[in-house]
């Protein structure tokens, strides 16, 4: 889905893919990998929603849904365990990718 979406908004502008990942600084790989499924991370999407003017929901709204299998506060807990008993472990970038998910989460449903 991600990546019909990118290519739609390229034909566009009349870009490619490829370009559009050299102007953003990403590789010619990181498109390929895209055209082959590959789901980029939260910031790199924001980065390409940024670029085209659009809201990173454009690239999650066919996403599908999770199925969890446990109770979510029993989801919650493992969740908070993770983020916080290894917060060590993660670079600022992750964390600014954390971030900017929760907040892309908390913005969708307004």
């Amino acid at each position: 889905m991600f990546f019909e979406k990118l290519k739609k908004l390229c034909n566009k502008k009349g870009i490619s893919i490829s370009e559009l990942a050299t102007n953003l600084g990403y590789t010619t790989a990181a498109a390929s990998g895209w055209k082959r499924g590959a789901q980029p991370r939260p910031s790199v999407i924001k980065t390409i929603a940024d670029y085209f003017d659009v809201d990173v929901g454009y690239f999650y709204d066919d996403a599908p849904a999770i199925a969890i299998q446990q109770p979510i506060d029993d989801e919650f807990n493992k969740l908070e365990l993770a983020m916080y008993g290894d917060l060590k472990d993660l670079t600022d970038d992750d964390k600014r990718q954390i971030l900017d998910f929760a907040h892309y989460l908390k913005t969708r449903k307004k």
